[in-house]
C-alpha cells in the first residue's frame, strides 16, 4: 500500500482563500458535510481471541524451538512443556510480543511475517529458515490476523484444553526421539534379562533392531508410566535427578529439568506424535544397489507416507510422488556395493518449493528451492570428509582449509565416524579470547551419542581453563578442571584425547592437563567439535593406536560417507510444493 500525497485539509484551503469570516462560515460547511460523509475506515484491531485460537499453538510448536526465553532479541516467547496448559496472563505477554512486530492491515510491512515467510515467496532472511509458504493454511491464518480477524474466545479456550489434553504415547516418537537414548545411555545397566521391571532389548554394533524389537523395547516402557501424567511416571522420574523431584536411582541422575531429553520424555508421555515408525529392511540381495554408474531410484519404487500421490506428471521420467495440502513422505531403500563417499540428487518439478532428506536416520539436511523445470537437485551442506556438519544453532563458514565456527547465538558443531575401538581423536583449533557474551567454550567432542549426549575436552574462560566433561540431555556438566596456560588468540593449539581403557587424557599441544576414569562406558563411536563462541578449526582427526581412521576433509556439497550395504533414505515433501520423481545416487571419485 502506497502512501497518499500529502495536501492541505479542507480547513485550511477554506481559510486561506477567504479570510477569518469567511472561513468561519466555511468551518461550518465542513463540519456539517463531515456528519454527512462517510466515515474513513480505521486501522484493523489485533484480535486476542484468534491469536490464542489460530497463532499461539504454532508459535508454541515450532518458533519456540529458538524463540523461547530471555535473550531472544524482540521475540522471546514463553513456552511450556507439551501438555500444560498456557495462563491467559503468559498469552497476553506473547501477544504483546508478537503485536510489536506487525502493523494492522499490512501484511507486507510486518516482520511478523516476513521473518518466517519464505524467500522465494517474498520473506525476508531469517536464521531460522523457510517456515511459513504462500498458500498454506499457516499463511492465511497470519494473514488473517495481521488482517484483524476475529476469534471465538470460548473456541480458543476449548483449543488450548484440547491441545494440553494428554493422549497417548506414540510408537514413531518412541523410537526416534527415545529409543536411541535408551539405547546408547540406559543399556548400559538395562540390557538383557534379569533387569527387573526395565529390561531392554539391545543389538551388537550395526545390527539394526526389527519392528519386534522395538515393540518390545516400547511395551516395556508403557508398564513404567501413567500417559498424560510426566509427574506420576517412574519412567521419568527414575533418571531424574533428585533435585529435580526425580525418585533415587542407583544409576545416578541422568535427566535434568528442561535438558533434551526431559523435554523428550515429557513429551512422549504426554502423547506427542512422531515419524511413522522405521519398517523392517528387505533382504539385502532384493535392495537395487549403487553400480559404476550409479543408481536411479524411481519413487513409484518405494513407500509413499503422508498426504501425497503418485501421479503422471508431464515432464517426468516416470510416476512423481506429488504432495497434497499437508506435504509428504517418500521412503526408499537401496545398496551400497562398497564403503565410499556418494552424491545425492533429487528430480523435482517446476516450482519446486525444498524438501528435508534423512539418510539412516539422522539429522534432516534441507534441500533449496528450485523454481526450473524437471531439474536435479541436492543439499547443499558444509562438509566434513563426506559427513554433513550441523549448523542448525550456529554459523559455519569455509575459509580455504578451515572452518570457521560462530556460536555464540547457539552451539555450532558437527559429528563424525570413526572405529568403535579409536583410541585418540584431536583437533587443531584457533580461539579468540571471551567476547562481550561471555561465551567462549570450545571443546573436543567424543564418545558422542548424538548431538546431545557424549563427552567433551577443551578450553574455556579464553582459554584459562583445561575442563572435561559430560554432556547429557544437551546440558554440559564439567568433571575435571585445571588451570591451563593462556591459549587464546590466532595461534593454532591442538586438543587431543586419548583414550585407554576407560581412561581419558586431555592433552594441550601435547601436555597432559586433565584425566577421567570413565570406567569402560566408551565406544559410541563418534566425535567433533563444539563452542559456544568464536572458534577456526583447522584439523579434526580420529586414531585407533597408529592408523589413522578419519581427517576432516573440509568443502561443501551432497555427499555422503556410506558403508558397505542396506541404506534408508526419506525424503520429506513440503505442504502444496512441486513433484519429485526419481533420486540419484552416484559414487564420488577419490
Amino acid at each position: 500500500m502506497t502512501a497518499s500525497p500529502r495536501v492541505p485539509s479542507p480547513l485550511a484551503r477554506v481559510l486561506g482563500r477567504r479570510g477569518l469570516v469567511g472561513g468561519a462560515i466555511a468551518v461550518a460547511a465542513v463540519v456539517l458535510a463531515s456528519v454527512t460523509r462517510p466515515a474513513v475506515a480505521a486501522d484493523p484491531v489485533l484480535d486476542f481471541a484468534f491469536f490464542r485460537e489460530r497463532i499461539e499453538p504454532v508459535l508454541q510448536s515450532v518458533c519456540a524451538e529458538c524463540h523461547a526465553g530471555k535473550g531472544q532479541g524482540k521475540f522471546a516467547l514463553i513456552a511450556r512443556a507439551p501438555g500444560v496448559k498456557i495462563p491467559e496472563a503468559e498469552s497476553k505477554t506473547n501477544f504483546d510480543t508478537v503485536a510489536k512486530l506487525v502493523t494492522p492491515g499490512k501484511p507486507d510491512k510486518s516482520p511478523f511475517l516476513l521473518k518466517p515467510l519464505a524467500v522465494a515467496d517474498g520473506g525476508v532472511a531469517h536464521k531460522g529458515g523457510d517456515k511459513i509458504f504462500k498458500g498454506t493454511p499457516a499463511h492465511k491464518a497470519w494473514l488473517d490476523f495481521i488482517g484483524g480477524s476475529k476469534g471465538n474466545p470460548a473456541l480458543a479456550a476449548s483449543a488450548a484444553s484440547a491441545a494440553s489434553a494428554p493422549g497417548q504415547p506414540d510408537f514413531g516418537y518412541f523410537v526416534a526421539r527415545v529409543e536411541p537414548v535408551l539405547l546408547g545411555v540406559c543399556s548400559q545397566c538395562h540390557a538383557a534379562p534379569g533387569k527387573g521391571q526395565f529390561s531392554l532389548v539391545v543389538r551388537a554394533p550395526g545390527v539394526r533392531l526389527t519392528t519386534a524389537d522395538h515393540r518390545a523395547n516400547f511395551e516395556t516402557v508403557l508398564r513404567l508410566l501413567t500417559p498424560g501424567k510426566p509427574e506420576r511416571s517412574p519412567f521419568l522420574l527414575k533418571p531424574l535427578a533428585e533435585r529435580d523431584g526425580g525418585a533415587k536411582h542407583q544409576g545416578g541422575d541422568r535427566i535434568s529439568k528442561g535438558d533434551a531429553n526431559h523435554t523428550a520424555w515429557t513429551e512422549f508421555i504426554n502423547g506427542v506424535k512422531g515419524p511413522p515408525p522405521p519398517e523392517d529392511a528387505a533382504a539385502e540381495e532384493a535392495l537395487p544397489a549403487i553400480g559404476d554408474q550409479g543408481l536411479v531410484l524411481q519413487v513409484e519404487t518405494g513407500t509413499i507416507r503422508g498426504d501425497a500421490t503418485f501421479s503422471t506428471v508431464e515432464g517426468a521420467t516416470g510416476t512423481a510422488a506429488v504432495p497434497g495440502a499437508g506435504g509428504g513422505r517418500v521412503s526408499l531403500r537401496f545398496r551400497a556395493s562398497r564403503r565410499s563417499d556418494y552424491a545425492l540428487m533429487l528430480r523435482a518439478g517446476p516450482g519446486f518449493r525444498g524438501a528435508r532428506v534423512r539418510v539412516d536416520g539422522g539429522d534432516p539436511l534441507d534441500v533449496p528451492a528450485s523454481p526450473a523445470g524437471f531439474t536435479e537437485v541436492a543439499p547443499v551442506v558444509p562438509l566434513d570428509g563426506g559427513r554433513p556438519l550441523d549448523g542448525r544453532a550456529g554459523k559455519l563458514t569455509l575459509e580455504g582449509e578451515a572452518l570457521a565456527m560462530d556460536g555464540r547465538e547457539g552451539t555450532a558443531r558437527f559429528l563424525s565416524p570413526a572405529d568403535l575401538a579409536h583410541t585418540r581423536v584431536a583437533a587443531v583449533v584457533s580461539v579468540p579470547g571471551p567476547d562481550e557474551t561471555g561465551r567462549d567454550d570450545a571443546w573436543l567432542l567424543f564418545d558422542c551419542l548424538d548431538h546431545q549426549n557424549g563427552k567433551f575436552f577443551g578450553l574455556s574462560d579464553g582459554g584459562r581453563r583445561v575442563v572435561m566433561g559430560v554432556i547429557e540431555g544437551g546440558r554440559p556438566r564439567i568433571v575435571k578442571s585445571a588451570a591451563a596456560p593462556v591459549v587464546g588468540g590466532a595461534t593454532p593449539v591442538r586438543l587431543t584425547v586419548d583414550l585407554v581403557d576407560g581412561l581419558a587424557v586431555g592433552r594441550v599441544d601435547d601436555k597432559p592437563l586433565v584425566f577421567v576414569n570413565f570406567d569402560r562406558e566408551l565406544g559410541a563411536a563418534r566425535f567433533g567439535f563444539q563452542t559456544h563462541g568464536l572458534a577456526t578449526v583447522r584439523e579434526l582427526t580420529a586414531s585407533m593406536r597408529t592408523d589413522e581412521v578419519h581427517r576432516a576433509k573440509f568443502s561443501t556439497g551432497a555427499v555422503f560417507s556410506l558403508t558397505r550395504g542396506p541404506h534408508a533414505l526419506e525424503i520429506e515433501l513440503l505442504p502444496q510444493g512441486a513433484p519429485i520423481d526419481a533420486v540419484v545416487v552416484k559414487e564420488v571419485a577419490p
